[in-house]
């Protein structure tokens, strides 16, 4: 992408979001905060796009040059640029783990928004290479002769193709046929990314598929399970004095990469405080450790509350070892989904026949929800014009709270799914 037509593509988003928005709350004076702070934010990543353009040539020998050894066998290399935040990239990588399962090997190299946590997420897999900042994707076209852009679907460059080199892989080139096949059936949804991705999951859900499995559906590959190999730190758990089993953790952040101007993004459930009030008088020894970086906001009755003071690596340690984890819902879920542990999630926007996860409690709102993506500015501003969005009003803290005393006793009445 050429510089003009990213800044040109760039500006007209930011038009939508402010007409968005503007007509969402009436507010000519919180559009602009909207899209002043929506500009500070993001112009990171515009010196990124720029600075990151002297680095393609060096990057693309990095991903393309290697040792040729003669009568070697060669694995084909894969470039695969990942959008969305860090649960897309769990999901990406049990998706990945499956394809390598399924075919022949190839080595794959990641671009990511923030390649250290891509190294954390696929450090465990040999094929992984490196990884990248997601800028550098463009600016290494050509490039790699195999390249996919994966998130809520999958896109395979097969205009750049090295067929030859596929023939040989036979499994692997019966796949990405099956990618490009698809492809045409979701078209509309690629070409708006992201702004009909709730179309998209809609579509998924009725096709018998979830956010863990779909993209293995659309490239006709068999899903291998929840569970992901994550490296976790040792030495969290005595750090904070913790035993395992003995502790329940609870989040209500979101992704930082998500701008809002509201006090809390919409998908974020504001009554925990008195969810925990409610438990503690059932379960007065239940410990509670808040975890989570900066957009997420402190509970008042937790035990512990480590707001923005553990890693991810840290914290998936903390998961993996907790009783349960509380959250709306957010990358920790796929996390701690990962690492076997169960999760009780409250619904709101984001739909819990796509994100939720069989095993886990999911939470839907008993009035409305599931608007993901209705719009641009849907995560800062109930697109209904609610001041408080209605589907997280509705849920009760009396409910939640029996939910997940229901969940650490063992007595709930369904596993999965519940309405409140």
């Amino acid at each position: 992408m050429g510089h003009r037509s990213f800044a040109l593509q760039h500006t007209k988003r930011l038009v939508e979001k402010y007409r968005d928005l503007r007509a969402t709350t009436g507010s000519r004076r919180r559009a602009c905060l909207f899209i002043g702070k929506y500009i500070l934010q993001k112009a990171r990543y515009l010196v990124l796009h720029y600075a990151l353009a002297a680095r393609r040539r060096r990057i693309r020998l990095q991903v393309l040059g290697r040792r040729i050894q003669p009568d070697a066998i060669q694995s084909p290399i894969v470039a695969i640029k990942v959008t969305g935040g860090v649960g897309d990239l769990v999901v990406i990588a049990r998706y990945i783990r499956d394809l390598l399962s399924a075919s022949e090997r190839f080595d794959f190299h990641v671009f990511y928004k923030d390649p250290e946590i891509a190294e954390w997420v696929f450090r465990g897999t040999s094929e992984f290479k490196a990884a990248y900042s997601e800028f550098l994707f463009d600016h290494t076209k050509p490039g790699p002769p195999h390249s996919l852009w994966i998130s809520q679907f999958i896109v395979f460059y097969s205009e750049v193709a090295d067929w030859a080199m596929l023939r040989e892989k036979r499994t692997l080139m019966k796949v990405l046929q099956n990618i490009s096949r698809t492809r045409r059936y979701i078209e509309p949804a690629i070409a708006a990314h992201p702004y009909m991705d709730g179309y998209l999951s809609q579509k998924a859900v009725y096709m018998n598929f979830r956010r863990a499995d779909f993209l293995h559906g659309l490239s006709g590959i068999p899903y291998g399970g929840d569970t992901y190999d994550l490296h976790t730190s040792a030495t969290t758990l005595k750090r904070y004095d913790l035993q395992p089993q003995q502790y329940v953790t609870i989040h209500n952040g979101f992704d930082p990469s998500f701008v809002i101007s509201a006090e809390r993004a919409t998908k974020c459930y504001p009554y925990f405080a008195e969810v925990l009030r409610i438990i503690k008088r059932t379960c007065p020894d239940l410990k509670f450790v808040q975890v989570g970086v900066s957009t997420s906001v402190a509970i008042a009755g937790v035990d512990l509350n480590i707001i923005g003071q553990c890693s991810l690596q840290d914290t998936a340690e903390l998961l993996k070892h907790a009783k349960l984890h509380v959250d709306n819902e957010s990358g920790l879920v796929h996390i701690a989904k990962c690492l076997g542990l169960r999760s009780c999630v409250v619904f709101g926007p984001t739909p819990a026949d796509y994100f939720g996860y069989e095993g886990n409690l999911n939470l839907k709102p008993p009035v409305c929800g599931g608007c993901w993506w209705i719009n641009q500015t849907w995560m800062d501003q109930c697109p209904r014009g609610f001041k408080l969005p209605a589907c997280m009003e509705s849920h009760l803290p009396s409910a939640v709270a029996a939910a997940i005393i229901g969940a650490i006793n063992g007595s709930e009445q369904t596993a999965s799914d519940q309405p409140m």
